[in-house]
């Protein structure tokens, strides 16, 4: 918050529940996921769009979002290390 806040960001967050709140603000998708609703369960399956959003128990059940609807995975080399 203070390395935001010299660059001009004007933050001042007193919690980790604001910087929750705020992500809820900025993303519908985690809307309905407050703190109370979290501590009141053993997690809630996202996107949840509003505090009685019933959540969404099981995503991509029609597909992903590729040309063939199959999920795309990728393989890659972790980077090479450098002796210096």
């Amino acid at each position: 918050m203070e390395l935001a806040n010299r660059m001009g960001a004007k933050w001042s967050y007193t919690s980790a529940e604001d910087i929750w709140n705020e992500v809820r603000r900025t993303l519908p998708i985690f809307a309905g996921a407050s703190y109370k609703r979290l501590k009141n369960s053993y997690g809630i399956f996202w996107p949840v769009y509003s505090e009685t959003h019933p959540e969404t128990p099981r995503l991509y059940t029609e597909g992903f979002a590729f040309h063939d609807r199959r999920a795309s995975f990728i393989p890659i080399e972790p980077p090479k290390t450098v002796q210096v």
